[in-house]
Parts: C-alpha cells; structure tokens; sequence
C-alpha cells in the first residue's frame, strides 16, 4: 500500500509571511515590497510562470528604461504567485537612479518558458520575447532604502479541482488540451 503525505499548508493562502523579521534589512531599514502585475497573466488565469530569463529592465514615468539585471545563460526561473507566499528578492533594483518607476520588463530567451494556469494545464511560451509587469503603486528611489527589494506577482491562484485532475482525468477520457496562448502575440 502506499503513503500519501498530507500537506496543510497547500490548503492555505498566506499573503505575507507572518514573521516581522524578514521585513528589515541589516541596517534596520524597511525592506521594500512591489507588487508586480501583468493583464495577460491576469485574463488568462496563469498561476505560475517558468521564464528563461536574459534581462529585467524598469521603466521610469517618462518611458526612459533603466538597466537592473542581466541573466547570462541560467535555467529557467519558477515565478509563482503571492498567494503561494513565494516571492524573488533582488539588490539590483534599488541600484536604479533616483526617480519614480512604473514597468519591470522582463526580456525572454527564445525557448523553457512555460506557463501553468490556475486548472494546472502546462504550456509553453516561447514567442513572447518579453513581459511587462506594472508595479502596484509605482516604485520610488530615493537613494537611501534598504539594500533589497521583495518581488512579489499577483498571478490566480491554483483551483482546488487542480487537486483532483488526475482523479477527474480518468472519468473525462483522454482529450487534447487546446492551446489558449494560440493568436495571442502581445502582452
């Protein structure tokens, strides 16, 4: 017979980690958070995102876009959504000149992305040469914030009949899944 393991904390959405210490940085000041979002991920209903990438840049509020970080050749990078509690920290981002910042571009190699949506369907995503992410209420550098960022994307979260795909699988039959990014070429 064989063990199941029971996971709680699958069941769950936290938001945010409930420790306070995270939140600070060594000099004890406040470590900033973003809230990145993007509307194809959003109409989709993509719940996690695996991106091959080469470079994320930042958009000023007047269109001037502004290095942060290069990816020289790595494996693809799992983004999943807040609701997961995963996020990505970054010290390049406060690295950007002093102003206000409204975009993060993320540029995309040419294949390994994918993309899962909320029902637990996989697909690939490689003619998307980058994605732009808006950033909830704007970020603004002043030259003295902590020396790190919290990069945290705002994607569906899982459904819970993703639990039982492979139960409901069975009963259905075998069927193709219909590509849904099919004539869908822009952000």
């Amino acid at each position: 017979m064989k063990k199941t393991r029971f996971y709680p904390t699958v069941w769950q959405a936290m938001t945010f980690p409930s420790g306070v210490v995270g939140q600070w940085d060594n000099s004890g000041r406040r470590i900033k958070e973003m809230i990145l979002k993007n509307d194809m991920a959003t109409e989709l209903g993509i719940s996690e995102m695996e991106l091959n990438l080469i470079k994320i840049t930042a958009f000023d509020e007047a269109g001037n876009e502004h290095h942060i970080l290069d990816f020289p050749g790595q494996n693809p990078l799992p983004i999943r959504g807040w609701a997961s509690g995963h996020f990505l920290r970054s010290r390049s981002v406060v690295n950007l000149p002093e102003g206000s910042y409204a975009t993060l571009r993320f540029y995309l190699g040419g294949k390994n992305n994918r993309f899962t949506y909320s029902d637990g369907v996989t697909e690939a995503a490689n003619e998307f040469d980058h994605l732009d992410f808006t950033i909830e209420n704007g970020l603004t550098v002043e030259g003295n914030e902590a020396a790190e960022v919290k990069l945290w994307f705002d994607f569906a979260p899982y459904k819970l009949s993703k639990r039982f795909k492979g139960l409901t699988d069975l009963f259905k039959g075998t069927q193709k899944p219909r590509p849904r990014l099919a004539n869908s070429f822009g952000n």
